[in-house]
């Protein structure tokens, strides 16, 4: 695979399904760690996300700190 494949498979997720599992086999880590995230990881980041930026992107809508108290109490 030439480079530009290589960074595109890393990049496009459509692009990468399309690859064989050879290629696939022979396309080296990419450097900035895994793509895609497992369903473990997912599930242990589900609603952290929202509640960090909640206080500093949208604090001005009213509904905001019930938003936070919310996502608080599932992560407790």
């Amino acid at each position: 695979m030439s480079r530009i494949e290589i960074v595109r498979a890393w990049k496009d997720a459509a692009y990468r399904r399309s690859l064989s599992q050879a290629q696939l086999a022979g396309l080296p880590a990419n450097p900035a760690g895994a793509v895609e995230l497992t369903a473990l990881e997912a599930a242990a980041v589900e609603g952290k996300i929202a509640y960090a930026d909640c206080g500093s992107c949208h604090s001005h809508q009213p509904n905001c700190s019930s938003a936070a108290q919310a996502v608080s109490a599932k992560l407790t």
